[in-house]
């Protein structure tokens, strides 16, 4: 088994929405599930820019599958992260091919999984904390929109904890409910 590396992130924060959205700005709630092989076994190559079968035989990775909640066999987004000991690193994120370019069904995507990732981290102790490693030409569109901060000049961004609240009060709702 190979050993996971970090890549940088490629995809594009389409609109932070309240969940995710039809291009008539109809809302749908969603939720992550832990991929299985028989979920991975299932997808279609063409659908997805990166090999999720190779993915979720990682041992230090988690692959999580983002769906409408009511529609779990429609996938609309893959994302595998890293638990380092005191933040989540995102490794690798994915929309449906159904949910890229101009004839997207569903707005909201990404800013949903790196929402997932950000209550993740508030989850396992982490105060939020997620970090990653951008594309060069998309570093700036981080920071405008997820509020991530880049780590000097390097590609590395995180997402402190005041953001990261922001992101899951607005994609998780009930989170904090019974704190």
């Amino acid at each position: 088994m190979k050993t996971p590396y970090k890549r940088e992130i490629s995809i594009t924060v389409d609109k932070l929405t309240n969940s995710i959205e039809n291009a008539q700005g109809e809302s749908f709630d969603t939720v992550c599930t832990r991929m299985t092989p028989a979920d991975v076994a299932k997808l279609n190559s063409a659908d997805w820019s990166f090999d999720w079968s190779d993915e979720i035989q990682q041992q230090q990775t988690e692959v999580y599958k983002l769906t409408v909640v009511g529609n779990p066999s429609v996938i609309q987004g893959l994302i595998s992260i890293m638990d380092m000991g005191d933040h989540i690193f995102v490794n690798l994120i994915n929309s449906a091919k159904h949910n890229q370019g101009r004839k997207r069904m569903y707005r909201g995507v990404a800013g949903n999984m790196f929402a997932f990732a950000c209550k993740t981290a508030f989850e396992r102790g982490y105060q939020g904390y997620v970090a990653f490693l951008s594309k060069s030409g998309l570093v700036q569109h981080y920071i405008q929109s997820l509020g991530a901060e880049q780590v000097g000049r390097s590609l590395r961004l995180h997402i402190d904890e005041t953001r990261a609240r922001k992101l899951v009060e607005r994609y998780f709702k009930s989170f904090w409910r019974f704190e």
